[in-house]
Parts: structure tokens; sequence; C-alpha cells
């Protein structure tokens, strides 16, 4: 579960060291709280599962291909 302060894009950065680390297995899933859906949209290497939007935040689901 990856909820980071929203300001600082360190969603993409641990996406990025999971990935780098290989700690993410083949359908392994990830699950993300941001207030932009754009930060999460832009991650080429997972697909998304499932997006929601509660209030002016997102909760989206990403899952290793």
């Amino acid at each position: 579960f990856l909820d980071p302060p929203y300001k600082e894009n360190f969603i993409e950065k641990a996406i990025d060291k999971i990935e780098e680390k290989k700690l993410l297995e083949k359908e392994g899933i990830i699950v993300c709280e941001t207030d932009e859906l754009d930060k999460v949209m832009a991650i080429n290497t997972l697909k998304i599962v499932k997006q929601k939007k509660y209030g002016d935040k997102y909760i989206v689901i990403l899952q290793a291909m």
C-alpha cells in the first residue's frame, strides 16, 4: 500500500524502486492513494485494475503484467 506525501512524486519513485529490486511478482498488486490520477497513469509497466475517487483523493489498484 502506497500513501506517500502527494507533492513529492513519491509514488513513481516508490514503484521504480519496487521494480528495480524485483519485489513484485507477476500479477502482484500495489494499492496507491494519490491526489492526481495522472501520477499513477504514467506508469507503463503496471496495468490499472481498478480506480475509485473518494472525495478529492483516488485509490488505484495496479497489477504487474
